[in-house]
C-alpha cells in the first residue's frame, strides 16, 4: 500500500518526476519514511463513499 501512495504522489503534476528531477528517489524514500512513521506496519485503509441517485421519466 505505501507503494500505492509513493505512486500517487509521483502521478501528480506538481510532486512528478519531471518536476522533482533528480531528486524523485530522495523524495519517494522520504515519503514512505514518513509513512511508517505514521504507520510502522505500512497498511493503510481507503476509505470510498459512493452515492448514486437515480430518476426515471413519468
Amino acid at each position: 500500500m505505501m507503494d500505492e501512495v509513493a505512486g500517487l504522489q509521483l502521478s501528480y503534476s506538481c510532486s512528478g518526476p519531471r518536476q522533482l528531477g533528480p531528486d524523485t528517489k530522495a523524495f519517494v524514500s522520504d515519503v514512505r519514511e514518513t509513512l511508517l512513521s505514521l504507520e510502522p506496519s505500512g497498511v493503510f485503509e481507503e476509505r470510498v463513499h459512493t452515492e448514486a441517485i437515480t430518476a426515471r421519466r413519468p
